[in-house]
């Protein structure tokens, strides 16, 4: 019969760095609006997000409201982009 125990010791302990508090879970889902997080920051979000269901819908609010945010800017710009074209093209003389 084998020892598991000292693997299971190593892992605990690996696990237990990679483990974060909902606070630093909080700063990592707005950082990743933001830019992209590095390999360990992503792995320690989903970790947490896969334990902690308070963060994981933190995580799905946040992205709803920032692409929410990103299409309400971006539509007028779009309008106003279009009709600056029509615009353009009435002043142009006819070919």
């Amino acid at each position: 019969m084998k020892n598991y125990g000292s693997k299971n010791k190593n892992m605990f302990k690996i696990m237990r760095k990679l483990m974060i508090s909902c606070k630093k879970a909080g700063i990592l889902t707005e950082k990743k609006i933001a830019r992209k997080l590095n390999a360990i920051e992503t792995v320690e979000l989903i970790l947490h997000t896969s334990v902690c269901k308070a963060c994981k819908q933190y995580e799905v609010q946040s992205n709803f409201i920032e692409k929410s945010l990103n299409h309400k800017i971006e539509s007028p710009e779009k309008r106003d982009l279009a009709d600056l074209k029509k615009k353009i093209k009435k002043s142009l003389p006819a070919k």
